[in-house]
């Protein structure tokens, strides 16, 4: 049986809901916790290997700033650089106008899962937008921390 998401959901991207990468991360993370945010620490990448490479985790160490602790192939490969181990603010980086910071916070602030798309503002040959889920885990204090992001590259040029 199939856990729903109890919490808000913001939809912004119909496709981005319903792509089968975004859709079996929806489905692992409402398991984790009965569709309300879990634990950081109850979630596993092996859990999700294939869907692994499109996932990109980042811890919240202050207001808009957030520290990178997993960045998968799919995401390094098509990002303008690898993000895992890094720490950026909208006052530090400036590497696109995609507003990540604001959907990141909204996802932990509201909280909720928010799926999107939108178009790429840095030079990729294969892909022109990305489709998003973005998924709140708490720490074990059951703050709300890490935003966990599910990110498929298309070429909507092509489609």
């Amino acid at each position: 049986m199939s856990q729903g998401i109890g919490i808000d959901t913001v939809c912004e991207s119909e496709e981005a809901r319903n792509h089968p990468v975004i859709a079996a991360a929806t489905h692992y993370w409402c398991g984790l916790n009965n569709g309300m945010p879990p634990q950081r620490s109850q979630f596993d990448f092996m859990a999700i290997y294939k869907v692994a490479p499109h996932l990109l985790m980042s811890e919240r160490i202050a207001d808009r700033t957030f520290s990178f602790i997993y960045c998968g192939t799919q995401v390094a490969e098509n990002f303008p650089l690898d993000l895992t181990g890094k720490t950026f603010s909208p006052e530090n980086v400036e590497a696109s106008r995609i507003p990540w910071f604001e959907y990141k916070s909204q996802s932990l602030d509201a909280p909720c899962v928010r799926y999107g798309c939108d178009h790429m503002d840095w030079p990729n040959l294969d892909f022109d937008t990305i489709l998003s889920g973005i998924f709140p885990m708490t720490n074990n204090e059951s703050v709300l921390t890490f935003p966990l992001a599910c990110l498929v590259f298309q070429n909507l040029k092509e489609a």
